[in-house]
């Protein structure tokens, strides 16, 4: 489930290399948001803030999932006293959007795509606004709050929403790389 890496982080200063060991705890969702990778994501970041890590790095590919599953991963990861970084490797769609934006870094792999999160049903239609209204608000509210543009997360739900060169009118937003 989790990976104890060792990587050595260099930073320059006055022309002069400085190594500085670091302990990243790496654990996957490459699965459907549902309660079970909420309970693989609680005891993945207990374990990590028992072991005293640096950094949190979640490999990520995922087509989404359950909204409240997603909502409560979101939560843990923005109370994370520790930086948690996403590599979202194919897919952050969905719900898996909605956790990479609480993250404090996101890197994607080339043709990787974040976004379309507008919430369907089971069959893929989607549901009256009174749902996409609370998942649009919770989409820029993470975004405000990882300082990220907040218009662009709001975009991955609304298709009204125009973001210029980023969105159009009519079409929900889904980002590549």
């Amino acid at each position: 489930m989790s990976k104890w890496i060792p990587i050595l982080f260099l930073s320059l200063a006055f022309f002069s290399v400085k190594a500085q060991e670091k302990t990243v705890y790496q654990f996957d969702i490459k699965e459907e948001i549902a309660p079970p990778i909420w309970r693989k994501t609680k005891m993945a970041m207990k374990e990590a803030h028992e072991l005293k890590a640096d950094i949190i790095f979640i490999n990520m590919n995922t087509y989404g999932g359950a909204v409240d599953a997603a909502d409560s991963i979101r939560t843990i990861i923005l109370q994370s006293k520790i930086p948690v970084y996403i590599l979202i490797e194919n897919n952050a769609a969905s719900a898996g959007a909605l956790i990479s934006l609480a993250c404090d870094s996101i890197f994607m792999q080339p043709g990787s795509t974040i976004g379309a999160a507008t919430v369907v049903n089971q069959d893929g239609e989607q549901v009256p606004d009174k749902y996409q209204s609370y998942m649009r608000k919770k989409m820029r509210a993470t975004a405000e709050e990882t300082g990220r543009d907040p218009d662009i997360a709001e975009a991955m739900v609304d298709p009204d929403k125009v973001v210029e060169g980023v969105s159009e009118a009519g079409k929900v937003g889904d980002f590549n790389r």
